[in-house]
C-alpha cells in the first residue's frame, strides 16, 4: 500500500530543496572548471553576447510557438517505459517507478550533448551559437519526457511557458531572481489547477515574444563565458563538452523535482500555500 504520509513528506522535502536552489548558486555553467578568464584572449564580449542572444530567442520563440517534437512519439517513448496506454493510469504508478522512467533518457541525452559541446567548440563562437538550437531541443525533450512521465501535457502553451521558466530557474545565479521564478512557477501551477490556463493569454509577460526576449537575456550571460573559451583551439572542446553536460544535468534536476512535486500534489490534493 501507498505511504501517504511518505510521499507528502517527498513533498515538503522538495519545497525546502527549491529554497534551498534559491539560496545557493550551483556549480557554474559559465565556467564550471574553474579557468582563469584573464588568460583568454580579448574579445569583443558585447558582440558575441548579442550572438548568443540573439539564437537563445530564435530557439525560445519558436519552441513557444510550436513543440519541437511530435506529441505522440514522445508520449510513446514513456508510455512504453511504463507500460501503460494512457495519462489516466499514471496517478496508479509507484513514485519510484516514475523516477526511475524519468531518468532513463536523462543519461542518453547528457552523453549526446557532451559529445554536441565537443563538436561544436572546435569551430569558436560561430558554432557556439550554431549549436544552440540543436543543445535547446535536447533540453526541451528531456524536460517535456520528464513532464509527460508526471502526467502533463507539455504541449498546452501553458505547460511550454512553464518549461522556459524551468529553464530560466536553472541558468539563474542570482537569489532576487530565483524567488521570482519560483513564484511564477507556482503561480502558474495554480491557474493550471484551477482550469483558467486562458488567462496566460491575457498576460503580456507570458506573450511568446516577450518571454523569449527575456528567456534569451538571463541564457545568454549565463553561458556566455564558456561559449567565449569555445573560441579557444583544444580547450574549447573540453570547455564545451563539460559545459553542456552541466547545464543539462542541472535543468533535468530541476525539473524532475517541479514535476514530481506537482504530481503528489495532484494525488494527494496537497496545498503548498
Amino acid at each position: 500500500m501507498i505511504d501517504k504520509k511518505v510521499e507528502i513528506n517527498e513533498i515538503k522535502r522538495i519545497l525546502a530543496y527549491e529554497e534551498k536552489l534559491i539560496k545557493n548558486n550551483p556549480q557554474s555553467v559559465e565556467n564550471p572548471v574553474g579557468i582563469d578568464l584573464k588568460t583568454v584572449n580579448k574579445m569583443d564580449e558585447s558582440k558575441y553576447l548579442k550572438v548568443l542572444q540573439s539564437a537563445f530567442e530564435g530557439s525560445f520563440r519558436q519552441y513557444l510557438m510550436n513543440p519541437v517534437d511530435s506529441k505522440e512519439r514522445l508520449k510513446g517513448i514513456v508510455f512504453d517505459y511504463l507500460d501503460i496506454h494512457s495519462f489516466s493510469q499514471i496517478k496508479r504508478l509507484p513514485l519510484r517507478q516514475l523516477e526511475r522512467t524519468a531518468k532513463k533518457n536523462l543519461f542518453k541525452r547528457e552523453v549526446f550533448t557532451f559529445f554536441e559541446g565537443a563538436v561544436f567548440g572546435l569551430g569558436g563562437i560561430g558554432s557556439a551559437a550554431a549549436e544552440i538550437p540543436l543543445l535547446m531541443r535536447q533540453m526541451y525533450n528531456q524536460v517535456e519526457q520528464i513532464a509527460i512521465t508526471f502526467g502533463m501535457d507539455p504541449f498546452q502553451y501553458v505547460e511550454r511557458v512553464y518549461i522556459v521558466k524551468v529553464i530560466m530557474l536553472s541558468m539563474c545565479n542570482s537569489q532576487k531572481e530565483k524567488r521570482e521564478l519560483v513564484n511564477e512557477l507556482h503561480a502558474i501551477e495554480i491557474l493550471i489547477k484551477s482550469g483558467k490556463t486562458t488567462k496566460i493569454y491575457e498576460q503580456s509577460s507570458y506573450h511568446y515574444d516577450w518571454l523569449a526576449s527575456q528567456a534569451s537575456i538571463g541564457t545568454s550571460k549565463a553561458i556566455l563565458s564558456a561559449k567565449l573559451i569555445q573560441s579557444i583551439p583544444v580547450l574549447g572542446m573540453g570547455m564545451g563538452a563539460v559545459s553542456n553536460l552541466t547545464l543539462m544535468s542541472r535543468i533535468s534536476q530541476v525539473a524532475l523535482n517541479c514535476y514530481k512535486r506537482r504530481f503528489l500534489e495532484r494525488k494527494w490534493h496537497y496545498n503548498k500555500l
